[in-house]
């Protein structure tokens, strides 16, 4: 499995919301994704994330994870 974290770059509302979009760079990473973007996500939103994900051990040995850190 690969985890997202990210700002609008890494944000799926696009497939959430139905307005399908015909590329997203993600689908090109050819595994099974669960994706944390979210729009207007600063650097302490995504850690956030990431450190929620380890400390509550959703993220296992072998996945991988993507993380875009905006600047603020």
């Amino acid at each position: 499995m690969i985890f997202i974290y990210g700002d609008s770059f890494a944000d799926p509302k696009g497939r959430i919301a139905g307005l399908e979009k015909e590329y997203l760079w993600y689908d090109n990473l050819g595994e099974e994704t669960y994706n944390w973007g979210k729009s207007g996500a600063g650097p302490i939103y995504v850690m956030g994330k990431v450190y929620h994900c380890i400390e509550n051990e959703l993220i296992g040995k072998d996945d991988k994870l993507v993380v875009i850190l905006p600047t603020p």
